[in-house]
């Protein structure tokens, strides 16, 4: 072999691996977000529940007057336009995970591409070197047949 590091591509190589490293860090951050977000909805929702079930029961108590049910109604909608904007949220997170997601793969692509490239180019160097190995050997060995046979005669 010629050089140590005689594949041409390997800062690209180098380059891509570290990008790879930084997606795959920037994706978990993104994918713990968005469950964040999933979880910050699952408890909006939770709240609508407790919240209806709380009016009913009341409700069904028989004692409740009109200010506590309108109260609880502007509550409730305040939650739902909660759970509104919540969502948005949880699909924005998951639009940008999922694209985080697309740039990892695709940057795992190239560099999967670029370190096939590199162990072609290192299978070429041994087999160049082994031909050259053979080439010396066969050098000595016509070099040594030469000297036996010239002092034998």
């Amino acid at each position: 072999m010629s050089k140590k590091n005689s594949f041409r591509l390997q800062p690209v190589l180098n380059y891509k691996t570290s990008l790879v490293d930084n997606l795959e860090t920037e994706f978990a951050q993104l994918r713990a977000l968005q469950k964040n977000e999933e979880e910050a909805l699952a408890h909006l929702e939770e709240m609508v529940l407790a919240q209806t079930a709380s009016l009913k029961h009341q409700q069904e108590t028989g004692v409740i007057n009109c200010t506590t049910i309108e109260l609880h109604q502007k509550y409730l909608q305040f939650l739902h336009n909660h759970v509104e904007r919540q969502k948005v949220r949880v699909a924005e997170a998951r639009m940008q995970a999922e694209a985080k997601r697309e740039e990892l793969v695709k940057t795992m692509q190239d560099q999967k591409t670029l370190e096939k490239l590199k162990d072609r180019h290192r299978a070429r160097e041994l087999t160049e070197l082994n031909r050259r190995e053979a080439r010396v050997v066969d050098d000595l060995v016509i070099t040594r047949y030469a000297r036996e046979g010239y002092s034998h005669a």
